[in-house]
């Protein structure tokens, strides 16, 4: 069994599940989905029900567009029979997220600003785990939020990377490092 995570206005979410009861089970699951055929949704809908059974009928998954979806599906790993994305698929989807979150609340929408600054401070953390050799190809919609992603931190104030356990590293090491993995010139 695991807690579902709720959002700052306290409502309960059903795509994201932590703190499981088990040692053993993963630290956390989160639903990814593309648009489904059998189901009508709203537009910018960024999350869609999961058509099951009548006792979990709430839940749902956080609703990817063809490339995001192509693009997570073609980074997953299985590991003893649980999907796990790649940390090299698992920072453009915060990323993602962080530029989502950023935009929201420029538009007034209630935001955590823990959740923004969460998903920026994954990445760089995320960012110690890729290979210095490593390219990452990607669809060109996902390579402009992961540019639009190290631009605008480039141009951000200073990140303390010791505060986030990176002692080696500069952010702007880091950033480099994010656009030469994701062949993002600029």
């Amino acid at each position: 069994m695991y807690k579902h995570k709720q959002k700052s206005s306290g409502k309960e979410v059903f795509y994201r599940f932590n703190a499981p009861e088990e040692h053993d089970f993963p630290s956390m699951i989160e639903l990814f989905s593309k648009k489904p055929d059998c189901l009508k949704i709203a537009p910018f809908s960024h999350l869609t029900p999961i058509p099951t059974s009548d006792a979990i009928a709430s839940l749902s998954a956080i609703l990817l567009n063809e490339d995001y979806y192509h693009f997570t599906h073609s980074g997953r790993e299985v590991i003893d029979g649980i999907s796990i994305v790649q940390p090299t698929h698992l920072i453009p989807l915060k990323a993602r997220a962080w530029l989502d979150l950023v935009h929201s609340k420029e538009e007034g929408m209630a935001v955590d600003a823990k959740d923004i600054r969460k998903h920026k401070n994954d990445i760089l953390r995320l960012s110690q785990l890729l290979s210095p050799s490593a390219t990452v190809p990607m669809p060109q919609a996902v390579k402009s939020d992961m540019a639009k992603f190290l631009a605008t931190l480039a141009l951000g104030p200073a990140i303390d990377m010791k505060s986030l356990g990176i002692k080696h590293f500069t952010s702007d090491q880091v950033l480099k490092h994010l656009s030469q993995i994701y062949e993002i010139s600029g």
